[in-house]
């Protein structure tokens, strides 16, 4: 990560010295353009080794009172400062310098998952007056989940349940929603004066898709693709980790790993995995890079899903 990008996470991470960062140029305060206050001046964050990734966007939400993230994306700097456009001398005579890239976050605005063991699962919250405050499961259906996940930028709710949480609830209405709302708030309401102590929403939404297996025997087996920035390419895996294996068979509803294997390919572009968010591949920004092989694997495919 360069100087610029570790001090500002460094910063969000930290509570005795917060960063100032906002987001301009979206339709909402928690939706844009991530910029950063230097002195009296705010400038873009650049991100041009491309280290950002959603568990750093979600900081960021978290530090401007958003919810949780949704979104992380990157465009073309038109105009990148001087310091970073200097040539590398170290580089190759005739390699193109790398752009810089501005970063623009999506932030949902009125709901978060706190406590979570990944960006698509934990307990439901939703702000009201400026005020976070724990939902109340009484009466929360699938319905009301469905309209949560499709809020986050995440997949179909897989479970939710209730959790005896120390807090209770300040705000305490019954959703009532219709499945087809795009975000919680907008969903029909009504207004009550109980709800039973302490038991809160803990909800778990399924993530969007952004890997698969491909020409294989079956959806369990081939070879790994993964979708970043609307482009799907192989996943290539040089470092012996194997870890991954089991995160991506789990995701895929597909059991465990049964075997792994790298096929040379030749020269073939691909995306590399950053090691430091393994608990999810969502939580995974991946770097565009040129390899020379591809990798395969088979999961078992026996899931309690698969066998319904």
């Amino acid at each position: 990560m360069d100087l610029r990008a570790l001090t500002l996470f460094v910063g969000l991470c930290s509570s005795a010295s917060p960063a100032e960062v906002r987001l301009v140029g979206g339709p909402s305060p928690c939706s844009g353009r991530l910029e950063q206050q230097r002195q009296s001046d705010w400038e873009p964050v650049r991100d041009q080794n491309l280290d950002w990734n959603l568990t750093a966007a979600d900081q960021v939400c978290r530090r401007i009172s958003c919810g949780s993230v949704v979104s992380l994306r990157r465009t073309l700097d038109q105009e990148p400062p001087q310091d970073l456009v200097t040539r590398d001398e170290s580089r190759a005579e005739g390699t193109p310098e790398r752009p810089p890239f501005r970063v623009e976050i999506t932030c949902s605005d009125s709901v978060r998952l706190v406590d979570r063991s990944n960006l698509c699962s934990g307990r439901l919250q939703v702000k009201r007056n400026q005020v976070w405050s724990s939902v109340c499961s009484d009466g929360f259906d699938l319905q009301d989940a469905e309209v949560v996940c499709r809020e986050l930028g995440c997949g179909s709710p897989s479970g939710f349940k209730e959790e005896l949480y120390g807090e209770a609830p300040e705000w305490i209405p019954e959703f009532r929603c219709g499945g087809h709302e795009s975000a919680l708030l907008h969903c029909e309401r009504s207004d009550r004066d109980t709800c039973s102590p302490g038991t809160t929403v803990t909800l778990t939404c399924s993530d969007p898709g952004r890997v698969r297996l491909v020409e294989g025997s079956g959806r369990c087996d081939g070879t790994v693709e993964l979708i970043n920035w609307g482009e799907w390419r192989p996943v290539d895996e040089p470092y012996g980790d194997l870890r991954w294996a089991s995160v991506l068979c789990d995701e895929l509803d597909c059991g465990a790993p049964v075997s792994t294997r790298r096929r040379e390919t030749g020269p073939k572009d691909t995306w590399g995995f950053d090691y430091d968010c393994l608990a999810t591949l969502i939580n995974c920004f991946t770097k565009p890079k040129t390899s020379s092989g591809v990798i395969e694997l088979t999961c078992s495919g026996k899931t309690i899903k698969s066998q319904l």
